[in-house]
C-alpha cells in the first residue's frame, strides 16, 4: 500500500465518522445501531479492521462495510468530489490544515471515542475473518480511496525535536520510532521521544518477536544492510516497557529494544521488565549495539546468545552508560558481562549488576564478568556486581579480561566464581585479566574457584598497577581442572593469582587460600613484580597435600621487590618451600617486610626448606621480621630462612618453638637451617628447639649448616634444645655445623626498632651496647622529637621515671637519651639514644672527600703536564657462572685518598658516595676518579665527559648504571652495596662498622 492510498484511506474514514461534522452541507444517512447489528449484516462484503489493544483515538479505526456501508461510502465520495473545492482551502498549507484537523478532532473526539467503543463491543461478539480474507477487503477498500491525500495523521503530541519531544503513549506509537510506519510520516530514527505510560509490547510478541529499533542488518534475513543506527533520544520518564520478547537464536545480530545506537543518541530513564531474549551476536536488553548514552536504565528478564551477550547492552563502543542497573540470567558463549558484554573506549559509571548468574549456552563460556565480560581501554568508576559466575576463562566478579582500562572505586560483593564441567582459569574476584589496566579503590569478596591463575580480586596481573584495593574475607579455593581433587591447581593467591610485570601498593587480602602450589596468602606468584604497603591477613594459607610446595604467607614464589609489607595468619602450611612471607625468594629484594604468624608447618613424611620469613632465599632480605609460635618440618627449617644463598641483613626471627618432627630432622636454627650466603646483623629470639633424634650437630641458634659468611648475628642464650618427649639435651652448644653467633642474654627487654619522621636512613641498633644512632638532616630541631619505636613483648620504655609511648611522647635529644626498658619480669636494661645531624653523621660513616674534581687515567700511566702517575694492577680473577669474582687495585699519585690498602690506592670494591648539603652527590669510582652529579629538578645530572646515570630510590639509596647496563648500588650511607651485571646477577657486599666485612662469595664457598 502506497502512501497515498494510507492517507486517502485514514481521511476518509475520520471524514465517514464526523461527515454530519466537517461537511454541514450534505446530510448524511447514520450508520446501522451496531448494537442491532447481526448475523445477517455480516457477509463477505464485510471487513473488520481493528488493533487487539486499547489505542489512542490517532490510531483506532474499525470499519464495518456491509452493503449499505458501501452505498455510504460512495456517497461520502461524491461528498468529496463536490466539496473539492473547500477541501482544497482547508489543505491550502500544510500548518493550516493541521491546525483545522486538531480544532475538529478536539471537538468530535466524544463522539469519536464512543463511536470506537461501541465498535470493540462487537467485536467482543463476533470472530475476526482470517488473515487472509482481511487483505483481501481491505485492498478492496482502498480502491475506494481515491482523494483527500495528506488531510489525516495519526494524532499525536510533540514535534520530535529535543526540546518538544514526540510523546507516547502506546505500543505501536513506541513501534513507529523505527520511521516508515502508516500514519507517521515524520517519525523516524533520528527524532527526540518521550514516553507518557508504561508500554507493553506483548503484541510484537509473537514469531521471532520485536524488531529491534535501529540496526546494521536486514532484521528477517540477517544480512548486512549498511549504517542505520538511532540518532535521536528516547526518554522513558521512569515508566516501565514489559513484554519484550525476541527470538532470533541463528540469524539474530544487534538485538534488543534498540539493534543499535548511535553516537549522538540518549536513551535515559528507560525500565525494560522480564525481558526473553535470544540472539546470536551482539545482545542486550537495551541494545545489542551502543555508541551513545545510557543513562538511568534498568533491566531484568533473561538474555541469550552466543558472543557480546549482556543484560544491558552487548557491545559498547566509545559509549557511556551511567546510573543504570541490570538483574538477570545471562546465557553466552564468549563476552558475556551482566552489564555489557564488551566495552571499547567506554565509559560506565555508577552502575550495577544485581543477583545476577551467567552460565554458557552448550560449555561454560570465557570472558565472563559480573558488569563487564571484556574491558578494552574503557573505564569503570563507582559501579558494583553481586553475582554467581560459571565460566572457563578470564572470569571475573567485575571484569572477565580488562586491557589497558581504569577500574576505581568498584566493587564485586559475595560473588560466586565457578566453573560448569571444568575448572576455570585466569579468575579474579574482581578482574580475572588484568593487562596493562588499573585498579584502584576496589574490592571483592566471594568465593572463588579455578585451577590456574586464581586471585581473591585479580587472576592475573599482567604490566598492570594495582592500588589501595582490597579483597576482603575472600575464599580462594584452587581445584583440579576436572573438579574432583585439588590437585594440581596453582598460581593461587588470596589477592592476585600471578603478578608479572606488575605493581601492588597499599593493597590487602583477609580469608582463606587453599591451593597446590605457588600458593600465597597475598599472591601466588610475582615475577618481575612490585609490592609495596601491602598486606595479608589469613586464617588459612594452605598447600593441601603432600605434593604442595612454594607457599607463602604474602607470596608463593616472588622474583620481584616487596617493600614494607606485612602477614598476619593463623596456619601455612604445605611440603616444602614454605614461609611465613614468601615461599622462595628470587634474586630481587625484600625491605622491611614482617610476618607474624601462630604456625608454619611441613605436612607430610619429608617436609622442608621451611622458614618463618622465607623457605629457600636467593635474594637480599634487609630489615625484616617473623614472630611465630611454631614452626615444624623435616630439614632445612630456619626461624627466618629454611635454606640462604642469598644476603640478609639487620633482621630477626622470634620463634617460640622451632621442632624437627621425626628422626631424620637436621639443619635446624633459630635463624637459618642451612646457609650458603650472607647473613649480618640478624638476631634469633627463638626460646626453644625440639628434635626426635635427629642430628645435634646440624642444629644451631643462628644456622645449622653454614657454609657462607655469618657477621655480627645474635642469638638468645637461653635458646634450649630437647626432644620431642621434653627431655632437655644439655649440650652441645647450639652453634649448629660451621656457625657463629653472640649470645643476647636481655632479649626481653629492648628496643626492636626506633625511628623519627625526620631521620634520614634507618637507625643503627647496637644490641650489645644497647646504643641507637639516628641521623637527621642537618638544621633540624632535635629538642623535641617524638619516636616511633617497638619493645619487645610486654616491655615498657621510661625516659627520668616517665612512661613513652610510641609516636606520642616528645623528648629533647640536644645530648645522648637514656631509656630504660623494663621487662614483664620487672628486670630491666638501659638504652641510650644518639640522636646526629647529617653532617655527624657523614662524618662518621662516609669517607670526606674534599673538593670534587674530574680525572682520568687512561693511556700511558704516566701525564707528561702533570708529572701525575697512574697504575691499575689485576691480581685475580675467577670465572663464575655470574659475575666473575675479581680483585683489581688502582693507583694515583696525585690522589690524597687513604682506602683500605694505602694512600693513593683503591680496590674495585672501594666505590662511594657523599650527599652534600646542597643535594648534589660526590661519587668516587673504584679507580679513584671522582664525578660530581648536580642536583636540578629531582633529578642528578651527569657531568661532561661521564656517561653513567645516577638515580636516587624511593629508600635512599643509589643506583650508578653503566653504558652497558651493569649497575652498582650504594645504601642509604653512601657505601656500595651491590654489583651487578646487564643479567642481574648480583654480587652484594657487607660491612662491619667502616671496613668491609666480606668480598662476594662463590657459590660452596670455593
Amino acid at each position: 500500500m502506497n502512501k497515498r492510498v494510507k492517507k486517502l484511506l485514514v481521511s476518509l474514514l475520520i471524514l465517514t465518522m464526523l461527515v454530519g461534522t466537517f461537511l454541514p452541507v450534505v446530510e448524511a444517512t447514520p450508520l446501522k445501531q451496531l448494537d442491532t447489528l447481526n448475523s445477517n449484516d455480516i457477509n463477505e462484503e464485510t471487513e473488520i479492521i481493528a488493533k487487539e489493544q486499547e489505542m489512542t483515538i490517532s490510531e483506532r479505526y474499525v470499519n464495518i462495510l456491509p452493503e449499505s456501508a458501501i452505498n455510504r461510502l460512495e456517497m461520502a465520495e461524491r461528498v468529496l468530489q463536490e466539496n473539492e473545492s473547500r477541501i482544497k482551502e482547508i489543505t491550502k498549507s500544510r500548518e493550516d490544515a493541521e491546525k483545522t484537523r486538531q480544532e475538529v478532532l478536539k471537538q468530535d473526539r466524544k463522539k469519536a471515542d464512543k463511536y470506537l467503543e461501541e465498535t470493540y463491543a462487537l467485536l467482543d461478539k463476533m470472530e475476526l475473518l482470517n488473515e487472509s480474507r482481511k487483505t483481501r477487503h481491505k485492498r478492496q477498500l482502498e480502491s475506494f480511496m481515491t482523494m483527500g491525500e495528506n488531510l489525516f495523521i495519526a494524532s499525536f503530541s510533540g514535534t520530535g525535536t529535543a526540546e518538544d519531544p514526540y510523546l507516547i503513549t502506546t505500543p505501536e506509537e513506541f513501534n513507529a520510532i523505527r520511521g516508515g510506519i502508516e500514519g507517521y510520516p515524520d517519525w523516524d530514527l533520528t527524532k527526540h521521544y518521550k514516553l507518557m505510560n508504561d508500554i507493553d509490547l506483548s503484541a510484537y510478541s509473537s514469531g521471532e518477536g520485536w524488531i529491534p529499533v535501529g540496526n546494521f542488518t536486514d532484521p528477517i534475513t540477517g544480512d548486512f544492510d549498511g549504517y542505520d543506527s538511532f540518532t535521536g533520544s528516547l526518554d522513558g520518564n521512569g515508566f516501565t516497557i514489559t513484554n519484550l520478547k525476541i527470538n532470533r537464536p541463528e540469524n539474530g545480530v544487534f538485538i534488543g529494544l534498540f539493534g543499535s545506537i548511535g553516537p549522538e543518541a540518549t536513551i535515559k530513564n528507560v525500565h525494560l521488565d522480564d525481558v526473553q531474549i535470544e540472539g546470536d551476536t551482539f545482545s542486550g536488553s537495551i541494545a545489542g549495539w551502543n555508541e551513545g548514552s545510557v543513562v538511568n536504565c534498568s533491566a531484568s528478564g533473561l538474555i541469550k546468545g552466543k558472543v557480546f551477550v549482556a543484560g544491558l547492552v552487548g557491545v559498547n563502543i566509545n559509549g557511556e552508560i551511567i546510573d543504570s542497573s541490570v538483574s538477570a540470567v545471562l546465557l553466552g558463549d564468549y563476552a558475556v558481562g551482566g552489564l555489557i558484554g564488551e566495552s571499547i573506549n567506554g565509559i560506565i559509571r555508577n552502575s550495577h549488576a544485581i543477583s545476577v548468574k551467567i552460565e554458557g549456552l552448550d560449555r561454560a563460556p570465557s570472558h565472563v564478568g559480573g558488569l563487564v565480560g571484556v574491558n578494552n581501554n574503557g573505564e569503570i568508576i563507582d559501579s558494583s556486581v553481586s553475582a554467581v559466575l560459571l565460566g572457563d576463562y578470564a572470569v571475573g566478579g567485575l571484569i572477565g579480561e580488562s586491557s589497558d582500562g581504569i577500574i576505581r572505586n568498584s566493587h564485586a560483593i559475595s560473588v560466586n566464581i565457578d566453573g560448569l564441567d571444568r575448572a576455570p582459569s585466569h579468575v579474579g574476584g574482581l578482574v580475572g585479566r588484568n593487562i596493562r589496566g588499573v585498579i584502584n579503590e576496589s574490592t571483592a569478596s566471594g568465593l572463588i574457584k579455578g585451577y590456574y591463575l586464581v586471585g581473591g580480586l585479580v587472576g592475573e596481573n599482567n604490566y598492570g598497577t594495582i592500588s589501595n584495593s582490597h579483597a576482603l574475607s575472600v575464599e580462594v579455593v584452587g581445584i583440579d581442572v576436572d573438579k574432583n581433587v585439588f590437585d594440581n591447581s596453582f598460581n593461587v593467591g588470596g589477592l592476585i593469582g600471578g603478578n608479572d610485570f606488575g605493581t601492588i601498593n597499599e593493597s590487602t587480602a583477609s580469608g582463606t587460600v587453599k591451593g597446590n602450589y605457588l600458593v600465597g596468602g597475598l599472591v601466588g606468584r610475582s615475577y618481575n613484580g612490585t609490592i609495596t604497603n601491602s598486606h595479608a591477613y589469613m586464617m588459612l594459607v594452605e598447600g593441601i597435600d603432600e605434593s604442595s610446595y612454594l607457599i607463602g604467607g604474602l607470596v608463593g614464589a616472588n622474583v620481584g621487590e616487596i617493600n614494607d609489607c606485612t602477614v598476619e595468619a593463623d596456619i601455612i602450611k604445605g611440603n616444602y618451600l614454605i614461609g611465613g612471607l614468601v615461599g622462595s625468594q628470587g634474586n630481587k629484594e625484600i625491605n622491611n617486610s614482617h610476618a607474624k604468624v601462630l604456625q608454619i608447618e611441613g605436612i607430610g613424611e619429608s617436609s622442608y626448606l621451611i622458614g618463618g620469613l622465607v623457605g629457600a632465599n636467593d635474594g637480599e632480605i634487609n630489615d625484616c621480621t617473623v614472630e611465630s609460635e611454631i614452626i615444624k618440618g623435616n630439614y632445612l627449617i630456619g626461624g627466618l630462612t629454611g635454606y640462604n644463598m642469598g644476603t640478609i641483613g639487620n633482621s630477626f626471627a622470634n620463634a617460640t618453638k622451632i621442632e624437627g618432627v621425626d628422626e631424620e630432622s637436621f639443619a635446624i636454627s633459630g635463624l637459618v637451617g642451612y646457609n650458603f650466603g650472607a647473613i649480618s646483623l640478624s638476631y634469633a629470639f627463638t626460646e626453644q628447639i625440639i628434635i626426635n633424634d635427629g642430628s645435634f650437630e646440624t642444629i644451631g641458634r643462628i644456622a645449622g649448616i653454614n657454609y657462607g659468611i655469618l657477621t655480627t648475628n645474635y642469638a638468645n642464650s637461653q635458646m634450649s634444645l630437647s626432644t620431642q618427649d621434653g627431655d632437655y639435651v644439655p649440650g652441645p652448644d647450639l652453634y649448629g655445623k660451621d656457625g657463629a653467633d653472640i649470645d643476647i642474654e636481655e632479649y626481653n627487654k629492648m628496643f626492636l626498632s626506633f625511628s623519627f619522621n625526620e631521620q634520614l636512613v634507618p637507625a643503627w641498633l647496637d644490641f650489645i651496647d644497647k646504643t641507637i644512632y639516628v641521623p637527621v638532616e642537618a638544621g633540624t630541631d632535635i629538642t623535641n622529637l617524638i619516636a616511633n619505636f617497638t619493645l619487645s613483648d610486654n616491655a615498657i620504655a621510661t625516659v627520668a621515671g616517665v612512661i613513652q609511648e610510641s609516636g606520642i611522647t616528645p623528648n629533647d635529644y640536644t645530648q645522648p637519651l637514656v631509656y630504660t626498658i623494663t621487662a614483664e619480669d620487672d628486670t630491666s636494661s638501659i638504652w641510650t639514644v644518639r640522636v646526629e645531624t647529617e653532617t655527624e653523621y657523614v662524618h662518621k660513616f662516609l669517607s670526606t672527600l674534599g673538593q670534587a674534581i674530574q680525572c682520568t687515567f687512561f693511556g700511558d700511566p704516566v701525564n707528561i703536564s702533570t708529572g701525575n702517575f697512574i697504575d691499575n694492577v689485576s691480581d685475580i680473577v675467577i670465572p663464575t657462572r655470574g659475575i666473575p669474582l675479581e680483585f683489581k687495585r688502582s693507583y694515583n699519585s696525585r690522589d690524597d685518598y687513604t682506602g683500605f690498602i694505602g694512600k693513593g690506592w683503591q680496590h674495585n670494591y672501594e666505590a662511594d658516595l657523599t650527599i652534600n648539603q646542597d643535594n648534589s652527590v660526590s661519587l668516587r669510582y673504584p679507580d679513584g676518579r671522582i664525578a660530581l652529579y648536580e642536583y636540578a629538578n629531582g633529578s642528578y645530572i651527569r657531568p661532561t665527559g661521564v656517561f653513567e646515570t645516577l638515580q636516587r630510590n624511593p629508600d635512599n639509596t643509589f643506583t650508578l648504571t653503566f653504558k652497558d647496563q651493569s649497575k652498582y648500588r650504594f645504601d642509604a650511607t653512601g657505601r656500595l652495596s651491590q654489583i651487578a651485571d646487564k643479567n642481574n646477577n648480583v654480587n652484594a657486599l657487607s660491612y662491619n662498622g667502616s671496613l668491609l666485612a666480606n668480598y662476594p662469595t662463590l657459590p660452596g664457598d670455593r
